[in-house]
């Protein structure tokens, strides 16, 4: 019988081809190991043909192929009681080729004067882990992580989340997402947004008063009032008190209230007097919202609300955060109640939006009620309505799309009015502001297909205009 002779090696060996993924089949090889202690492993040569009767000492000999040509091979060594696992390609070469990773950019939230919120995913990590992730920014196209203007946020796959700090007012501004690894860096596609206007500190105050006297909506609502149930506005008041939205449940119509509302001047009914319709919800957490236009100066808006076997919750807030929301929770008051609020507010900011929410935050149980009767605006008419013709424009922002971006041969540029006949038209100019494109004004959803044949490769601003307010867009051509 042959004897069995193990040997230690410093020099590295390269392994014999071998067909089978059974090491038993082939003559021999090397089998890198390491000892109890973790010591660095070290090369053992050893025979592995079953006729000299290894297959006692050498048992549970696995092989399996992966798919870059190596095996991972494990087998029990019964001397030393371990189980060794090591990898082994045929051609002496293990190496597997690793790529940049694969990374999304996150879209643009949460934008005010100075900072913006972005991320991304990294869907894959190349076949080596991502060391460092995060977002980078500039006012120019591709921004690169060789910028201070970036955000590191952990290692690895998955989605992340990035604070953007430190932006210019009235600004736009290239971020894309980036992920690191041993092969280099990879970036997602470049998103582009604007910072809000620079404006003065917000305020935001309110107060309420339980009462049941008359009101007389067209006298306190210099502005604009609506009266909710009947669904009649100030006539002159550019329909600025949006209409309610229901917030769970269903609204529906009552007749008893005991307060009274009168109006003149409205629209499309000319005259009420002491209306005590209003609109009612029920169940905890639901209600009602409507907004009002907000900007740079101060308005006051007087909202007539109540219920019955419940206790209500009022919150105002500023689309801007320019001041604390206002909060007023109403304890359960089990018989009929009506309230009156008064909320002034500023969002030192043209364009911003006042949005008021009033649901049952604790039902008294029975079926309680709350409810929702008027709204009434008054402040500087002209500021408000400047107020309102910018928020418009700051949805149309928001409602811009362009595809794709870069261009080759053409760019679809889509938008939406607001929908009560305002007309907006669109510019294209260069980096100079030389106009390149100037389309017919176009009300409600509008498409447009430009053609960019014959357009200079590089930057353009497509400009969508509502009366004086420009909103702004970059567009790259190719």
């Amino acid at each position: 019988m042959k004897i069995k002779s193990f040997f230690a090696i410093a020099a590295f060996f390269f392994f014999q081809p071998c067909v089978a993924q059974n090491i038993r089949n082939c003559k021999s090889f090397n089998i890198p190991v390491s000892d109890s202690n973790g010591l660095p492993k070290i090369e053992q040569r050893f025979n592995t043909d079953a006729d000299e009767g290894d297959a006692d000492n050498r048992s549970n000999t696995q092989a399996f192929k992966r798919s870059n040509g190596e095996y991972i091979i494990t087998f029990l060594d019964h001397y030393n009681i371990k189980t060794a696992v090591f990898r082994w390609c045929p051609t002496g070469n293990c190496t597997t080729t690793a790529t940049s990773p694969t990374i999304t950019t996150s879209a643009i939230t949460a934008i005010t004067t100075t900072t913006a919120t972005s991320g991304g995913n990294v869907t894959a990590d190349g076949g080596a882990s991502v060391t460092a992730r995060g977002v980078c920014w500039s006012t120019t196209i591709n921004p690169t992580t060789s910028l201070t203007t970036k955000t590191v946020n952990g290692s690895g796959t998955g989605s992340f989340t990035s604070a953007i700090t430190g932006l210019t007012p009235g600004t736009i501004y290239h971020v894309r997402a980036y992920a690191t690894n041993s092969v280099g860096t990879s970036y997602g596609s470049d998103l582009t947004f604007t910072t809000n206007t620079s404006g003065g500190t917000g305020s935001l105050t309110g107060s309420v008063i339980a009462s049941t006297a008359s009101v007389t909506l067209s006298s306190v609502g210099t502005t604009d009032w609506k009266h909710f149930r009947s669904n009649v506005r100030k006539s002159s008041g550019s329909n600025i008190i949006s209409n309610p939205t229901v917030i769970g449940g269903t609204a529906i119509n009552y007749t008893d209230d005991a307060r009274a509302m009168s109006w003149t001047g409205g629209s499309p009914t000319a005259s009420g007097t002491n209306v005590t319709t209003g609109k009612y919800n029920t169940g905890a957490n639901n209600g009602f919202s409507f907004t009002v236009p907000a900007g740079n100066g101060t308005n006051t808006l007087y909202v007539y609300v109540g219920g019955w076997n419940t206790g209500g919750k009022l919150t105002a807030h500023l689309s801007n955060s320019a001041a604390a929301d206002y909060v007023n929770t109403r304890a359960v008051n089990a018989s009929d109640y009506d309230l009156v609020y008064t909320i002034t507010y500023n969002a030192a900011q043209a364009g911003q939006t006042l949005t008021v929410s009033w649901v049952i935050n604790t039902d008294g149980g029975g079926g309680g009620t709350l409810n929702l009767q008027a709204a009434a605006l008054a402040g500087n008419a002209s500021r408000v309505a400047q107020s309102a013709s910018a928020a418009i424009a700051t949805t149309l922002n928001n409602a811009i799309e362009i595809y794709p971006n870069p261009a080759v041969n053409y760019t679809i540029i889509n938008f939406k009015s607001n929908g009560k006949g305002e007309t907006v038209s669109v510019e294209v100019t260069d980096l100079s502001g030389k106009r390149v494109f100037s389309s017919r004004k176009l009300s409600n959803v509008s498409t447009f297909k430009l053609n960019t044949t014959g357009y200079a490769k590089g930057a353009y601003m497509v400009i969508v205009i509502h009366r004086k307010e420009k909103t702004t867009q970059k567009l790259i051509i190719e």
